[in-house]
């Protein structure tokens, strides 16, 4: 059976997130602030001296620093379940000049695909309770509602950098290679819920093998950064 290549497009509206552990003496500093100044600390240069960015000298305690490093929870990146597009086209070859054959799938939103060829989705969250306090909470006494301390001794904190990019266009363009003709109920996709509410997705497999992800195009549509005390 001969060889057909498909490309297939995550598109639509999402970002690139990143979530990071806070000290509470950043927490305390930048709290207090507007977000723009601190979207100017991490988003702009951290070490610029401007009248918007407070923090400039990385030797200082209340430096956050460029925000896609600020990562030790959690950086995912894709479109949001919900307003993401997905299209599937056949062409003559995997390289990215091969020839148009035709379209498999036309723009459909996710939740149309998903009923009409019923893919295997894995489903996972980015809990900030189970990761900030993993040995959970006390559940009576005096310190009842305090989170227990980590398996080192120490006590949890609950200060979490988010930082957000978002962004519009085509987030994905994965190239699938098939014996015949490809069958999307064997797509897999995973998507994860975020702490912001947002949930999303991406493609990572066809018929049990991973696919090969060749990256995608999109525009900024503006940036979001805060500090939260969870």
């Amino acid at each position: 059976m001969a060889k057909k290549y498909y490309r297939i497009n995550l598109s639509g509206y999402g970002g690139e997130i990143a979530l990071g552990r806070l000290t509470e003496e950043q927490y305390d500093f930048w709290a207090p602030m507007d977000e723009e100044y601190i979207i100017e600390h991490c988003m702009g240069d951290p070490w610029e001296e401007t009248d918007d960015n407070p923090v400039h000298d990385d030797e200082d305690p209340r430096w956050l620093g460029q925000w896609y490093e600020l990562t030790d929870i959690a950086h995912e990146n894709g479109p949001d379940a919900g307003n993401c597009w997905i299209q599937i086209e056949e062409y003559d070859g995997p390289a990215y000049d091969s020839n148009f054959v035709g379209d498999i799938v036309t723009t459909s939103d996710w939740s149309e695909f998903e009923t009409k060829y019923k893919p295997t989705v894995d489903n996972c969250e980015v809990d900030l309770d189970e990761i900030l306090y993993p040995n959970g909470h006390y559940e009576e006494g005096d310190n009842e509602g305090e989170p227990k301390p980590l398996d080192d001794g120490t006590t949890p904190l609950p200060y979490v950098f988010f930082g957000m990019s978002m962004e519009k266009g085509t987030f994905s363009e994965c190239i699938v290679e098939c014996e015949g003709d490809i069958d999307p109920s064997k797509l897999r996709f995973i998507i994860t819920k975020m702490p912001n509410g947002d949930s999303l997705l991406n493609l990572t497999e066809y018929d049990g093998e991973y696919v090969d992800e060749q990256g995608g195009s999109t525009n900024g549509k503006g940036y979001y950064a805060q500090v939260w005390d969870w």
